[in-house]
């Protein structure tokens, strides 16, 4: 997995990083798309928690851009 990551990352362009208590995210551009990359332990569960958490991160992030636009 962290070779998969790594190569992904490298990829990337436009790269940004940032950190959330234990998940670290890359942001960049791949093909013409923008993309978000974390990395999580083996399993389902580490998989769910990885991707609830990049979700907790991104749900945050819409609700305070759009807040000021309208109703809260």
């Amino acid at each position: 997995m962290d070779s998969e990551h790594r190569r992904l990352v490298e990829r990337l362009q436009d790269k940004n990083t940032s950190g959330d208590g234990s998940f670290r995210y890359v942001e960049g551009t791949l093909g013409g798309n923008h993309v978000i990359l974390t990395q999580c332990g083996i399993g389902k569960v580490s998989a769910a928690v990885g991707a609830s958490e990049l979700i907790r991160r991104l749900f945050s992030e819409l609700h305070r851009q759009h807040r000021c636009g309208g109703r809260h």
